[in-house]
């Protein structure tokens, strides 16, 4: 289904498109699990929604790099690449880093109140 869409839609237009099945997918499995007597049900079938807005999202990448291909070869795809995963390593790096020290934080705290 995606493939069929994205060739029609304007670059960055998926990322718009999925933010609705994203909300409603956060917006089902957050109000079935507070009003149901059987959450589960409701917290699969929002996960399926955001699952599916994060796949829409992830097309408009997919298209970025198809035309970047088209454009410039292997050598401009394979460069998008490097920069990609250049960037996702600095990203990662501080998300990792405060996970670290929030956790040594929170270990400290539990070994104090002990």
């Amino acid at each position: 289904m995606l493939v069929k869409f994205t060739d029609r839609w304007p670059l960055g237009r998926s990322i718009t498109i999925g933010r609705g099945p994203m909300l409603a997918g956060v917006l089902v499995a957050e109000l079935g699990c507070l009003f149901s007597s059987t959450p589960q049900y409701f917290l699969m079938a929002g996960l399926c929604l955001i699952a599916f807005g994060e796949g829409l999202a992830f097309a408009c990448g997919v298209e970025m790099l198809k035309k970047v291909y088209l454009m410039a070869g292997l050598t401009g795809f394979a460069t998008l690449l490097l920069l990609l995963r250049a960037m996702f390593h600095m990203l990662s790096l501080r998300a990792v880093g405060a996970a670290i020290s929030e956790r040594a934080q929170a270990r400290d705290l539990a070994s104090q109140a002990s």
